[in-house]
């Protein structure tokens, strides 16, 4: 019944502070973003374990949600990458992207700041933010890299023992990390956060809900004639409802991190 209570707090402040509203502000930014961000963590991580690598596990998250929505963001990459030949275009192409990066993370943490109260003054506060966002980008570069590790030592492991653990054991682990990216993003993103035990808690609730909100929006757009209806823009309502619902369930993470730890008497009052 605690628990029960802290969700119901949870969506009552989220509801109350309009966490629609910067979830519709993440969903109209994402859009823009997604490619530039594609861009640099086939950049970075393919150092390390090859673009293909890097490539075929952002379409495995892609296609659980619509294959459409893969080709979409697959076809912006690869025409972006096809007018490389040419100079200028490109640069100016990439900074304005790269500029959308910051503003849809941006929309993000207004949204962490909307949830816990946190008001913001000044240029120097702004500059943090945006040191904290270059920060975060890096943070998501090392979750890819911990993930695909993390593939190659079940991948082993399955290899040599056989069994019918390891499906279940990669599961529950890549789990965590998506928890432990949540809690980070929580502390990381905002100037002010709840508690590490909060965030956590937080990160677990959103994590959990995002695994059951996936599977909903998928068997919807599955069964919905979303593409009979809207031809081609269809998967680009796809993925603006997607963005949009999971941004408000990590906005709904934060909510339930601040009330958890306000029934502990750890938030502060001014």
């Amino acid at each position: 019944m605690y628990f029960l209570r802290l969700l119901g707090r949870a969506f009552v402040l989220w509801f109350r502070r309009g966490a629609d509203e910067s979830a519709a502000a993440l969903a109209y930014f994402m859009p823009f973003a997604l490619t530039p961000l594609i861009i640099l963590s086939i950049s970075i991580v393919g150092l390390m374990y090859g673009a293909e690598r890097i490539t075929n596990m952002l379409i495995r998250w892609g296609n659980a949600i619509d294959p459409g929505v893969t080709d979409l963001v697959y076809s912006a990459v690869t025409n972006f990458d096809s007018v490389a030949t040419h100079y200028y275009l490109p640069i100016i192409g990439l900074v304005f992207l790269s500029i959308m990066i910051y503003i849809t993370l941006n929309s993000l943490t207004t949204g962490f700041h909307k949830m816990w109260g946190v008001e913001v003054y000044g240029w120097r506060s702004y500059i943090s933010r945006l040191g904290r966002m270059t920060l975060f980008i890096l943070v998501v570069q090392c979750y890819f890299v911990a993930l695909m590790l993390l593939e190659d030592i079940l991948a082993f492991a399955f290899s040599v023992t056989g069994g019918t653990i390891w499906p279940l054991l990669s599961f529950m682990t890549s789990f965590l990390l998506t928890m432990l990216l949540l809690t980070i993003a929580y502390g990381l993103l905002a100037l002010r956060a709840p508690s590490f035990s909060g965030r956590f808690l937080g990160a677990a609730v959103a994590g959990l809900f995002l695994l059951f909100s996936r599977e909903l929006v998928a068997f919807h757009f599955a069964t919905a004639p979303v593409q009979t209806l809207f031809g081609a823009a269809g998967l680009l309502i796809t993925l603006l409802v997607w963005v949009y619902v999971a941004a408000s369930i990590i906005l709904y993470g934060a909510a339930f991190a601040r009330v958890y730890d306000e029934a502990r008497g750890k938030w502060p009052t001014s």
